[in-house]
Order: C-alpha cells, then sequence, then structure tokens
C-alpha cells in the first residue's frame, strides 16, 4: 500500500467587517452614565439607547446576543452591578474613568525645539538695589475749557 500525502486545504480569505461602533461594553458603560437612572438602567432602556446612537445593523437577534453578554461579562467583571431588574455602574468602573480623564489631562505635550537657545546671563544683584520701584500713579488730566462762541451783533 501506498499512501498519498494530501495537501493541507486552503482556507478561504475573508475580510473581517470592522464595526463601525464600539465595542458593546464600552457602549452600555456610556449608556448607564448618560441616562442618568437614579436606580439604575433597564435593559430595554439601555438597548433603545444603543440603537438610536449606534449604527448596530439590522440582525435583532445578534444584537441582543451581544447585548446579553456584554451585560453578563460586565457584571462578572465587577463593572456592573445588578439592581433589582436594572444596571448600575460599580464604584470600580467609574473610577476607571475618572482616571482615563485624569490621564488624558495631565498629558505633557511635546514640544521640538531646532534652533538652539542661548542662557541669559543673570543680573547682578546689585543693579536691582540701586533701582527704585516705578509707583503706579496716574497723572490727572488737565481740563480743556471750551470756548463759548459770542453771537455776532447784527449791523442795522
Amino acid at each position: 500500500m501506498t499512501t498519498v500525502a494530501k495537501s493541507p486545504a486552503k482556507k478561504a480569505t475573508t475580510t473581517k467587517k470592522v464595526a463601525s461602533h464600539p465595542t458593546y461594553g464600552s457602549m452600555i458603560r456610556k449608556a448607564i452614565t448618560e441616562l442618568k437612572e437614579r436606580g439604575g438602567s433597564s435593559r430595554p432602556a439601555i438597548l433603545k439607547y444603543l440603537q438610536t446612537h449606534y449604527n448596530l445593523g439590522t440582525n435583532m437577534p445578534q444584537i441582543k446576543s451581544h447585548f446579553r453578554r456584554s451585560l453578563k461579562r460586565g457584571v462578572t467583571k465587577g463593572e456592573l452591578k445588578i439592581v433589582g431588574a436594572s444596571f448600575k455602574l460599580t464604584e470600580k468602573a467609574q473610577a476607571k474613568k475618572v482616571a482615563k480623564r485624569v490621564k488624558k489631562a495631565t498629558k505633557p505635550k511635546k514640544t521640538t525645539t531646532t534652533t538652539k537657545k542661548t542662557a541669559a546671563k543673570p543680573k547682578s544683584p546689585a543693579k536691582k538695589l540701586n533701582k527704585k520701584p516705578k509707583s503706579p500713579t496716574k497723572k490727572p488730566k488737565a481740563k480743556t475749557t471750551k470756548a463759548v462762541a459770542k453771537p455776532k451783533a447784527v449791523k442795522a
């Protein structure tokens, strides 16, 4: 018997569609913060927010599946907590959000200089002692008087 080596089957290369929206987890967190409901946001309210603000597509079973799994994942990670039939952000998720804002705000801007700066010579302290500070006094303006024109006498 002879065995023939089979060549590996070539996989069809397909391009993966890139979503036109952020991840479901980040969308859900944003929805809960934007809705600002005191007792937490319900599933239908969050889903309605996502559909109105993001382009999720028309495949509702797939959207609901992703949505449900993202909610479960958020609860297991500790970012969301279930309050009755609603969802709230935990302090952990809120702290992450604040930390990201602070990190972005404190990032120093890069400055590029191509010219070489020369160091300024320090001024001697003796010159500073001899100078008198200028007083911030305003000089009064001289009043201008308008000449009143006298009426001309009419000759008769």
